[in-house]
């Protein structure tokens, strides 16, 4: 942070209100309204200058964070989409561990059907048995949140890990407990109400007389439901096959530079004072393949314009070009692959100080056809075309690839790129490069960075977003097969004289355990029919962000269905198994 006089006095200011170099920050009275201020403030540039296509306004600091993405002078987001998609996943993932509970409690209402009727005809009512049903719930999820919180604690450290984040506990927060208590009763009321409903429903007349399975659905609830949990599986895998493969693509795209065995480091002090003599020591050094000053670091853009002319541009054609600057040797530098004419090079020719080398997007966007030699105005300088060069990414390697002029030495130089030589022992070959940057700047950090790493480092966001996807489907499948598991064992027990009277006439083992997995089989198919239109939406919508992706390939929900099914058959066959090798004899005995 300056204050904006020290710049001016620096020399740093100008007076094109254009200059989009700094972020202003202000500080306004405590009683002032922002969006009060905005209205009054939203001419200023178009007031003080010829630009009346320009609004002006202020946004939070506190909000920057979350909500740093805008369209047209408004937020429209940033940060807080993946909170709210985290956020709603997790919900989804409640809701499994509430159905699961749900299907289970229903499933075993056979079990406590007599309970209700010695209930009832004890004298108790309806109202009275639901309060007892809800209040197990509660007690259950309770419980569970208990154990929740244990395993977050334990947790919390290697998941502020995991994430690249440092999470603070939120255990001794009043708010947090509060919002807690909701939490259960929520959970618990919501889980037990319909388990409560129905099994205070029953009649005694009828579970004496064993009728409760009169009442008949045209969809089966219990069904619905596994069918609900199997469609959020599906759609969680392949959203997670569908990120791993945008990953890969964005990572193995051609940068159009070669980023092994490049350093770059920021020039000041001494080392620009003395920059030809600071560079040739480089050059001497045996480790040090190439050298190339530059306006920004080979991985970021530090500037842009719209105000560029050139011969044959209409006025109204302002299409946003990227500045760069070099003084020499860049192509052998970077890893640039030179299309037409020659590199810059001030020492060589004095005059590629008003020379400019430009990408294969940047010459179509000005519309030449033959480049070499053309003119390009910027502000108040001119510069010659002296190469053409195959498109090369220094932004986001997400985005669609950037018009990028690389002018002469007329542009301020604050950066030096060094190009090394391969070698195995890093730390000597280091040592000798810091050599030099200490004689020229005594005392200062040798603060350089690797190219590779700087780049890798623009994929972490997208990997955490994978690997957090990653974790939460493999918890959705966990908690899914949980319910399968209970689901599966308790029809199977049901159906114990079925298999055994079966077993009598005939059928074979594996002819029995396809019988009990069908209906499983069944349901899960219908899942993934109904998760793929989903999956396709939101991912195709996802995808749509970025300027650089991938199609979505039809046979990742063929894999997804293959990988459903085998999850469903491996939960349910080992119930299916000890349910088809039961002795008959002794199931049958008492018939």
């Amino acid at each position: 942070f300056l204050p904006f006089k020290k710049l001016e006095s620096m020399g740093w200011a100008d007076s094109f209100w254009g200059n989009n170099s700094y972020r202003t920050f202000a500080m306004l009275h405590e009683s002032t309204d922002v969006n009060e201020f905005n209205e009054k403030f939203a001419g200023f540039t178009a007031m003080n200058s010829e630009d009346k296509s320009v609004s002006d306004f202020l946004f939070p600091m506190s909000d920057l964070h979350l909500y740093s993405k805008f369209e047209n002078g408004v937020s429209v987001g940033g940060r807080i989409e993946l909170i709210r998609l985290f956020g709603g996943v997790a919900l989804v993932i409640l809701l499994l561990a509430c159905i699961n509970f749900v299907n289970l409690s229903t499933a075993q209402s056979e079990n406590r059907a007599k309970e209700v009727g010695v209930r009832k005809i004890s004298g108790a009512g309806r109202g009275m048995l639901v309060w007892q049903f809800l209040v197990e719930s509660v007690m259950i999820a309770l419980f569970a949140y208990g154990f929740a919180l244990t395993i977050v604690a334990i947790a919390l450290p290697y998941f502020s890990n995991f994430i690249g984040k440092e999470l603070q506990s939120p255990f001794f927060q009043p708010l947090f407990w509060v919002i807690s208590f909701v939490y259960i009763m929520v959970i618990g009321i919501l889980a037990g109400s319909y388990p409560a409903f129905l099994m205070s429903s029953f009649k005694p007349t009828a579970v004496f007389k064993l009728k409760l399975n009169a009442r008949k659905y045209w969809v089966n609830p219990r069904e619905a439901l596994v069918v609900f949990q199997f469609a959020v599986v599906a759609i969680l895998i392949s959203s997670v096959w569908i990120i791993r493969d945008q990953m890969n693509h964005v990572q193995n795209r051609d940068l159009g530079l070669d980023k092994e065995n490049l350093i770059y480091h920021q020039v000041y002090g001494t080392m620009q004072e003395n920059m030809v003599a600071f560079r040739n020591e480089l050059l001497a050094l045996k480790e040090v393949n190439s050298v190339s000053y530059t306006f920004s670091p080979i991985t970021e853009l530090h500037s842009d314009t719209n105000m560029m002319k050139w011969q044959g541009k209409d006025d109204s054609y302002r299409p946003a070009m990227y500045r760069m600057g070099a003084d020499a040797n860049l192509v052998e530098t970077a890893g640039f692959e030179l299309i037409s004419g020659r590199d810059i090079d001030v020492y060589t020719f004095p005059s590629d100080s008003n020379a400019v080398l430009i990408n294969e997007t940047a010459a179509m966007r000005m519309g030449f056809e033959d480049p070499l030699g053309q003119v390009i105005q910027d502000d108040d300088l001119s510069f010659t075309v002296v190469g053409v060069v195959k498109d090369f990414i220094m932004g986001s390697p997400f985005d669609e690839v950037l018009p990028i002029l690389v002018f002469g030495s007329k542009r301020n130089l604050s950066f030096i790129h060094v190009r090394l030589n391969p070698g195995e022992n890093y730390s000597e070959i280091m040592a000798n490069v810091e050599a030099v940057f200490a004689k020229f700047n005594p005392g200062a950090p040798f603060d350089y960075n690797f190219v590779d790493q700087v780049h890798a480092r623009k994929f972490e966001s997208q990997k955490r977003t994978a690997k957090l996807t990653g974790l939460f489907t493999v918890l959705a499948v966990l908690i899914s097969c949980m319910g399968l598991f209970g689901l599966a064992t308790f029809i199977a027990e049901q159906r114990r004289k079925e298999i055994s009277v079966r077993k009598v006439l005939g059928a074979s083992i594996p002819g029995l355990v396809r019988l009990i997995s069908s209906e499983f089989t069944k349901l899960v198919m219908i899942a993934v029919l109904l998760g793929i239109p989903v999956t396709w939406y939101f991912m195709d919508s996802w995808l749509e962000t970025f300027d650089y992706r991938i199609s979505i390939d039809w046979k990742i929900f063929l894999w997804t269905a293959l990988a459903a099914l085998g999850i469903a058959f491996l939960t349910v066959s080992s119930q299916a198994i000890k349910t088809a090798m039961i002795n008959p004899a002794k199931v049958l005995k008492s018939e």
